[in-house]
């Protein structure tokens, strides 16, 4: 197995309150697109839409406020309606409504949320304040981002990400900071260069390299890559 470290890979910013749940997080049996969406250009569509095509065969749990009904999966129209324990919630939705989002999948136990939305540390000083908010009501729930495009696992058919992708055999690990070398790693999913691939956005928690690797590489070994 080759494990692929490039810029942007920084030590946890911050402690979580208790062990990061990442087998939850890489191979999850439950999973919410908040900001689902009939619109398969959609941020939320493309997540849903990757997720049919792999065949996802986890509880799959759709928040949109303006349909009921999406490729006949019934909906829910808040992140209220959700229910307790989720094992990862997807945030396809303006950073405007993300934090309230967070406080409330984190009183619900959910371990761990992808967040889309830009906005954050990476514009600046509101932008940080608005981060570490948005961390404080984290609390314990693992973060992926904010400002990534998510990651995927293909050895458990995860796609958690809005680069629409197609099912493929396993082979490598990329994990990948911010910035735009990320689609340099879509290409090597696309190519069947990488079997678990992370665009860890602005690393709000403690999801680093290291931590992925090493809840990735004994699932990876007995399998000689």
């Amino acid at each position: 197995m080759h494990v692929c470290q490039t810029d942007g890979m920084s030590q946890a910013l911050a402690a979580a309150a208790q062990p990061l749940p990442l087998e939850r997080v890489l191979r999850p049996r439950s999973i919410a697109i908040v900001g689902a969406s009939s619109d398969a250009r959609s941020f939320g569509g493309f997540v849903l839409g990757n997720l049919e095509r792999f065949g996802y065969d986890g509880a799959l749990h759709l928040v949109s406020r303006s349909s009921e009904h999406i490729n006949g999966r019934a909906c829910v129209k808040s992140v209220d309606d959700l229910p307790e324990g989720l094992d990862v919630a997807v945030l396809a939705i303006p950073e405007a409504g993300v934090l309230d989002a967070v406080a409330v999948l984190a009183a619900k136990r959910c371990a761990a949320a992808v967040l889309f939305a830009s906005g954050y540390a990476e514009t600046g000083d509101e932008g940080q304040r608005k981060q570490a908010a948005v961390m404080q009501a984290a609390g314990a729930m693992a973060i992926v981002g904010p400002n990534c495009m998510g990651y995927v696992n293909f050895d458990a058919g995860l796609p958690l990400t809005f680069e629409s992708l197609e099912p493929r055999a396993p082979s490598a690990l990329a994990i990948r900071g911010g910035g735009g070398i990320g689609i340099v790693y879509k290409n090597s999913l696309d190519s069947g260069a990488a079997e678990w691939w992370s665009r860890e956005g602005n690393e709000s928690h403690p999801l680093t390299i290291q931590a992925y690797a090493d809840a990735v590489v004994p699932l990876l070994e007995p399998l000689g890559l």
